[in-house]
C-alpha cells in the first residue's frame, strides 16, 4: 500500500508540475508508459505534441484528454515544488520497472511450473528479468550472436547509404581526411571571436539536413532572426543588410521562393532553438522529445549548471562544466546522435599565432570526452588581401583564409587540413579550389 500510496503521488506531482510549465516535457525522460493512471498517460502524450508544435499545454487541453477539473483544480492548490521533479520522476519510473517485474516474474513462475513448456524460453526471461531496468541487454553483444549482429550492421550500413543519410561534412577536404562521422560521436570545433566558427557549425547543420538527418541548433548568443537571416544569405546571395530591411526587389523575392523550393526538397531540416540560459539537461530532454539525429551547441561555455551541479561545484565552471560535458556524450553514445560544439580560445591562445588545444577553454574535458578535436584560426594580414584584383582584406584585418587542423580524432589520422576561405558576406566556407 506505501509502494502504491507513493506512487500516485509522484504521478500527481509529474502532472502538477507540467500544468505549471509545459517544458517540464523537456525535463523528464518519460513515456506515457510509465504512467499507471491512464488519464495521465493520455496528458503526458498531448503535452509532449504541444511541446513540438510550439504550443502550451492548457487546462483545457487536459479536461479534452479526461482529466476531471476539480481534479485539477486540487493538483494545482498543491502546487509542489519543481525542485522536486526529478524524484518524482524516478518514483514514477521505479513503480514502472515493479510492475513490469511482477509481470516478468508471474511469467517465469508459469512456464517453469508447466514441464510442457522450454526451459530455455524460461531461461531467456529469467535473463531479461535479471537486467529489466538497467537496459545491459542492449549493451552486451554475446559471443555466439557475433556473427548475426555484424550482418545486421552490415544490412543498417547499405540502408543508410541507399537513402543518402550518411552524415559526411560539407567540404571535400574534410572528407578526404577524415570520413564519415560515427554515429554517438561528439566533435568539437574551437576558434577565436570573429573566426567564423558559428558559420561553420550552421554549414554542418544544414548538410546534414540535406542528408536527412533531423538537426537542432542550440544557439545561446545569435537570435533566431539572426540566423534565419544568415540562412537565406548563404542560400539566395543577398546580402544580410538588404535582408534587414524586410524589403526586396521582385527578383530577390524570387531567389527566397527559389531557396525556400531548396529547403523544401531537403530529407531532414533544422530546428533553431534560442536556448540562452539553458542547462545541458534541458537541452538533452529537448533534443530526445524532438526526435534529433543530431545537436549543435554554439557554444558550450554558455550552457548553464543545473540546480544540482551549482551546488556541487560551489559555481566554478571547471567542475561542472565537465558533468555537463560527460552528460552530453552518454546521450549521444545512448541515442546514437551526433553532436558538434563549438568552443572558444581563452586570452593567451588569442595572442599567439597557431592556437593548440591547450588554448581551449576546458581543452582537457572537451579533448577526453570528444571523438574529434578541430580548430580553426585567421591569421592577420597586415598588408591586406587581394582577389582578382579586388581588395577584400583591409590592412590590419583578419584574412579571408581559415587554418584548420585536427588535433584530435579516435576514428582516423590528425593533422592541416588545406586551408579554406571565408565569405563573410553570404556566411560560407568554402574549400580554396572551389565551392562548398
Amino acid at each position: 500500500m506505501g509502494v502504491l500510496a507513493s506512487n500516485v503521488t509522484a504521478e500527481q506531482g509529474v502532472i502538477s508540475c507540467l500544468l505549471l510549465d509545459p517544458d517540464v516535457v523537456t525535463r523528464c525522460n518519460l513515456e506515457p508508459e510509465h504512467f499507471v493512471n491512464e488519464t495521465y498517460r493520455k496528458m503526458w502524450v498531448s503535452a509532449v505534441q504541444s511541446y513540438r508544435d510550439g504550443i502550451p499545454y492548457t487546462f483545457a487541453d487536459a479536461v479534452t484528454d479526461g482529466a476531471n477539473l476539480d481534479e485539477l483544480m486540487a493538483l494545482q492548490a498543491v502546487s509542489p515544488s519543481p525542485y522536486n521533479l526529478p524524484s518524482y520522476v524516478e518514483n514514477v519510473k521505479e513503480a514502472y520497472e515493479r510492475r513490469r517485474a511482477q509481470l516478468l516474474s508471474a511469467k517465469i513462475m508459469e512456464l517453469a511450473s508447466d514441464p510442457e513448456k522450454d526451459i530455455e524460453e524460461v531461461r531467456q526471461l529469467a535473463s531479461a528479468f535479471a537486467t529489466s531496468g538497467s537496459h545491459e541487454h542492449e549493451a552486451v553483444t554475446t559471443w555466439e550472436s557475433v556473427s548475426s549482429q555484424f550482418e545486421a550492421d552490415m544490412e543498417y550500413y547499405r540502408d543508410v547509404r541507399g537513402r543518402g543519410m550518411v552524415p559526411d561534412f560539407p567540404w571535400a577536404s574534410w572528407n578526404a581526411m577524415l570520413g564519415d562521422p560515427e554515429v554517438g560521436m561528439l566533435v568539437f570545433l574551437a576558434a577565436a571571436e570573429s573566426t567564423g566558427k558559428t558559420v561553420f557549425a550552421e554549414m554542418i547543420a544544414e548538410h546534414w539536413a540535406k542528408r536527412g538527418l533531423r538537426v537542432g541548433f542550440f544557439h545561446h548568443e545569435l537570435h533566431g532572426r539572426i540566423m534565419r537571416r544568415r540562412r537565406y544569405a548563404r542560400q539566395t546571395g543577398i546580402s544580410e543588410a538588404v535582408l534587414k530591411t524586410g524589403v526586396l526587389t521582385e527578383a530577390q523575392e524570387q531567389l527566397r521562393k527559389e531557396a525556400d523550393y531548396v529547403f523544401s526538397q531537403w530529407t531532414g531540416g533544422i530546428d533553431y532553438i534560442h536556448a540562452p540560459g539553458w542547462t545541458m539537461d534541458r537541452i538533452l530532454r529537448t533534443s530526445e522529445v524532438l526526435g534529433l539525429n543530431a545537436i549543435v551547441i554554439d557554444y558550450i561555455q554558455k550552457v548553464q549548471p543545473t540546480a544540482a551541479q551549482q551546488r556541487s561545484s560551489k559555481g566554478d565552471i571547471t567542475r561542472w562544466g565537465p558533468m555537463a560535458v560527460e552528460d552530453l556524450k552518454n546521450y549521444c553514445e545512448r541515442t546514437e546522435t551526433y553532436a558538434v560544439t563549438l568552443s572558444q580560445i581563452n586570452a593567451e591562445g588569442k595572442k599567439n599565432g597557431e592556437p593548440s588545444m591547450a588554448d581551449i577553454r576546458w581543452w582537457k574535458e572537451l579533448s577526453e570526452k570528444a571523438n574529434m578535436g578541430i580548430i580553426a584560426w585567421r591569421e592577420i594580414s597586415e598588408h591586406g588581401e587581394r582577389v582578382g584584383g579586388k581588395l577584400v582584406t583591409n590592412p590590419g584585418s583578419k584574412s579571408i583564409y581559415v587554418h584548420v587542423k585536427v588535433d584530435k580524432n579516435t576514428m582516423g589520422p590528425t593533422g592541416r587540413l588545406p586551408n579554406q576561405q571565408i565569405e563573410g558576406a553570404r556566411f560560407r566556407i568554402l574549400d580554396t579550389k572551389g565551392a562548398a
